[in-house]
This record gives C-alpha cells, structure tokens and sequence, in this order.
C-alpha cells in the first residue's frame, strides 16, 4: 500500500501537470502562427494563373512545415528542462533527508567535505539533491526528442507524415479554385478547412508530446532513484474527458523488477506514456520502505495510509493554489466549480473549500445545494487533516 510520502509525491507530481498544461498549451497556441502565414501566403494567389501556383506552394508548404518543427523543438528543448526542474522540487519537498542521502552518499563522498563546510544545511541538502538528481545534458534532451512513441515516430517524423498528404490537397483545391478564377472569399472557403486541419494536428502533436517529454524527464529521475523505488503507479486524469479504457487503469501499479523495468502482476510492463493522442496519464512512484519504519511499529502505523489511493493528499496543493494564476486554479478544480465557489462564497476560493474531507473534490451538485454552514464545517474538517498530515510528514522526516 503506498504510504504518505508516496501520497504526496503522486500529489505534487499531479499539480504539476497543471502547470505542464499550461506550459504545452502555450507551445500550442505558439504553433498556430507558421499556418496563418501559410494561409496568407496562398490566399495571396487569388487572381493568378494556375502555372504559377507550384512553386509557391512548395515554398510555402516547406516554410510553414520548418517553422512549426523548429518552434516546437525550441519549446521542447526548454519544456525538458522545467519537468526537471519540477520532478526535482517534488522530491526534495517530500522525500525524507535520510532517504536522498541512501540516493547521494557516494556523490557526496566525491563532492568532498571541504565544499560541504562552505554550504550551510539548507544549502547542503540542495546540493545533494542536484548530485543526486543531476540536469538532464544536451543528449538526454535530444534522445527525449528524437524518442519514438506509440506507432514507431518521433515528434517531428508525426508531423512530417502530413505534409505530403497536404500539400497535395491544397494544391488539388488551388487548381479547381484558379481555374474557376474564383476570388478571394471563396478561395478562403476552400483553403481554411485544410489549413486548419494540419494546425490541428500540429498542435495536437505538441499536446501529446510536449507531456511525453515531461514523462521522459520523471522517468529518468526514478530510474536515478534506484531501489528506492518499489513500484510505480498510473495515474489518471479523471474528468469527464478522461477515455473509460484510461480510466479502468488508474492505479494500476508495475513492479520494480531487478534489471530497473516496472512490470505488473499480470506480466504487462509498464506503458510509454502517453500512449494515445491527448493521453493525460503519467507514472507516480512508490517508495521502499526503509528499515527504520518497518521496525517502529508506531511510526509504520502512524505513517501507513488509511486509502490505497494515491493522490489525494490535499496538503500537497495549498500553497501551490494559493501562489497559482487563476487559470491554474480553474485548471486544478474546473471551470464550473471554481465559479460556482466564488459566487457562492463572494471572494476568491481557496484549496479547501472544494475538498471534501477524504482529500477529493467536491461534486458541483454538493456545491451548489451546500448551505454556508454545512460549508464551512467540511472546510474546517479539511484543515484540520492538512494539519495532521503536515505534522505526521514532519514526524517522518
């Protein structure tokens, strides 16, 4: 059963999808400007004759294709760089001391006491944690990008499969509209449906691989941890866009297996996240237990998690809230909820009043019928068990 540390890790790995979302639909949206130009490019062939129209198309089509690969890889490249950063403030903000020195002991042997003597502890810790967890190097960065996912292709080899197909579509449609010597309007007619179709898939490439590189970044770092890790665990995103199949495996849980692979009991090894377009799901680990807790009886029970979920842990998510955009906490709670609290209550919500007492959110039916009252009790009762895992955090540490 995972414990609370497991709880909170899962949970502050969680968050931070939020903060990747925000991070991939920026590199989205980014995208969108190489198709616009493409699209203002062939509109500007209104009133031409058709024997003009390939090479300007072939340009066109080459540019806008180039200019989508290279910002994309250019966003990547610094998306690779924050997972890390991220995954790296998770560990250190829940793994015991103790546990990241059984990680670095020997980098900190080869670190040397001289430069620990210059360092307070905070500043010691933090070191340790980069030598335990070092920056991923231009190489690692550039396997992530050239890693094949699900159907045996890199990002940018996904994206090139459509050009061929698109630019004969469009010049297929610019002959007839030539031709026909239709004028600008109509011209638009045709082209904007095809034009928009490959952004969308150019952007639904960048959602999906944009998160795979997150993953590759986590991925590296609980291959780093070792025999720490005992397991790990599939977490899904459950809304009401989550794919039932996605669904049925949440918590699903792949055991560490002697040569560093994750395997489950069934024999399946652990998925290439994301395996499918717009898949949301990531992988959370699940910590060996240390000597120490299973000798204390006490403190095994006291740190034992009472759910075999692993997500919820609402003390993981207060601060994050409280500092977060108002598009991250929409994120974090849905549009509707997070309205609907803040016109119920007449300010701005906080983490707790959507939780409800078992670390879950709280349905947008149970809002909008809850009295203040009512309210304010499950919020309190919240607070109080983000004080006891606090407390009981601290205990372990």
């Amino acid at each position: 059963m995972p414990s609370a540390i497991d709880q909170r890790l899962a949970s502050i790995w969680h968050r931070d999808r939020i903060d990747l979302h925000a991070e991939v639909e920026r590199i989205t949206a980014a995208v969108e400007h190489p198709y616009r130009v493409l699209l203002r490019t062939l509109l500007g062939l209104a009133g031409d004759p058709p024997d003009k129209l390939g090479p300007v198309l072939d340009r066109a089509m080459t540019e806008a294709f180039d200019a989508a690969r290279w910002l994309i890889g250019k966003r990547f490249a610094r998306l690779a760089k924050n997972a890390h950063k991220r995954g790296l403030q998770g560990w250190a903000q829940t793994v015991p001391r103790r546990w990241m020195r059984r990680l670095g002991v020997f980098r900190e042997r080869v670190a040397g006491e001289p430069a620990r003597k210059k360092l307070t502890p905070e500043e010691w810790e933090a070191e340790l944690a980069n030598l335990t967890f070092p920056p991923p190097s231009q190489a690692d960065i550039e396997a992530w990008l050239d890693h094949k996912g699900p159907g045996g292709l890199a990002w940018d080899e996904r994206l090139k499969s459509w050009e061929g197909p698109t630019r004969d579509a469009l010049r297929s449609t610019l002959t007839e509209a030539l031709s026909a010597g239709e004028g600008l309007s109509k011209m638009r007619k045709r082209l904007e449906p095809l034009v928009g179709g490959i952004n969308y898939k150019a952007q639904r490439i960048a959602r999906t691989e944009g998160r795979r590189i997150a993953e590759l970044a986590q991925q590296r770092m609980t291959r780093q941890a070792g025999d720490l890790i005992a397991a790990q665990e599939i977490i899904a995103t459950l809304d009401e866009r989550t794919d039932p199949e996605h669904a049925l495996r949440h918590g699903t849980r792949y055991n560490r297996q002697e040569d560093g692979s994750f395997v489950a009991d069934d024999g399946t090894p652990a998925p290439d996240l994301p395996d499918r377009a717009n898949c949301r799901c990531f992988l959370s680990p699940v910590l060996a237990t240390p000597d120490e807790f299973l000798n204390d009886a006490a403190l095994a029970a006291d740190f034992a998690n009472a759910s075999a979920d692993l997500i919820p842990d609402p003390a993981a998510y207060v601060n994050w809230f409280t500092a977060a955009q108002e598009p991250q906490r929409i994120a974090a709670v849905g549009a509707r909820r997070y309205r609907l609290a803040r016109e119920r209550l007449g300010r701005q919500p906080e983490w707790t009043d959507f939780l409800t007492p078992e670390g879950r959110l709280v349905p947008v039916a149970q809002l909008r019928s809850e009295d203040l009252p009512a309210w304010e009790r499950r919020r309190a009762a919240v607070e109080e068990i983000i004080r006891r895992r606090e407390a009981l955090l601290a205990r372990a540490a």
